[in-house]
């Protein structure tokens, strides 16, 4: 009686070709967004304390500022919400980093460094825009500070961008779910159809309506097995290569879970289109269904 089962799970991929075809991409894409969605719900945090921990402020300082007034200063940076180091760069030391970010030394072609002493900040991970944007404002006016520099702009993009993706990912992922159950739905109604025939005779010799429904619930899960395996080929190679270009942000924590969500969105997402189809299979004789 199984291979019974199975040989008609079998048959009806034959018949229905196109729309198993569909069904499975369907799906596949519906798994892969909805794993996309939750990967994001785990690691936004993560992601957003990467970009923000690589902010960083510089506060230009006049060559005539006065010692006291460089730790007057440090120490009101100190005591700023948010931040999380402050750092004096010297003169020379500007010029070191200089030299080795862009590869040009032009101290063989100036008599003096026209680089000034600078302080370095970087923040915690809880600050906003509006944060980085008092402090911009404050610091300028401070006494001995030429200019304040902080490129944030991008950062804060980036990361807005993360949060609207998200919503959009999850939308995207509800509507792939609905056209895959109905593409399995569709696909289960026009094969019964195809053999409605032999449905019938089965009927009129008695069988069981499990009969009837076992093949179609084995074919969804079979749909949902072959969407869950390249689902899985997919995400993993796509995790593996985000992982190396990526800001040092590890999936670690969540390749697991996601595994097994991916695995179970499968074998429970293939046997409702048809599920909900069989509903509609009864022991009357019809002329379709």
């Amino acid at each position: 009686m199984i291979l019974f089962y199975v040989k008609e799970s079998i048959h009806s991929f034959k018949k229905t070709k196109l729309f198993s075809f569909f069904s499975i991409i369907s799906l596949c894409l519906s798994i892969l967004f909805i794993s996309i969605s939750i990967l994001l719900f785990f690691a936004s945090n993560e992601i957003n304390d990467n970009f923000k921990k690589r902010i960083e402020a510089h506060l230009f300082l006049s060559d005539s500022i006065k010692k006291s007034n460089i730790e007057n200063l440090k120490k009101e940076i100190v005591e700023s919400a948010s931040v999380a180091n402050v750092e004096i760069v010297s003169k020379d030391e500007a010029m070191k980093r200089f030299i080795k970010e862009t590869g040009k030394d032009f101290g063989s072609l100036l008599s003096t460094n026209p680089l000034p002493q600078h302080f370095l900040v970087k923040f915690n991970t809880n600050i906003t825009a509006q944060d980085l944007k008092k402090f911009q404002n404050y610091f300028k006016e401070r006494k001995g500070v030429i200019d304040v520099v902080i490129d944030y702009n991008m950062a804060m993009t980036l990361l807005n961008f993360i949060e609207s993706a998200k919503m959009i990912i999850l939308t995207i992922s509800i509507i792939l779910l609905a056209v895959s159950i109905y593409l399995i739905y569709s696909s289960s109604k026009i094969y019964i159809n195809f053999k409605l025939e032999q449905y019938n005779t089965m009927k009129l010799v008695g069988a069981k309506l499990s009969t009837l429904k076992i093949p179609l619930l084995i074919r969804g899960f079979i749909i949902g097995l072959i969407s869950s395996i390249l689902s899985l080929l997919i995400f993993n190679v796509a995790l593996i290569t985000l992982e190396k270009v990526s800001l040092n942000i590890q999936f670690v924590n969540t390749f697991y879970f996601i595994n097994f969500v991916i695995i179970m969105l499968g074998l429970i997402l293939g046997p409702i289109g048809t599920g909900i189809f069989s509903k509609k299979v009864s022991l009357k004789i019809d002329t379709k269904i």
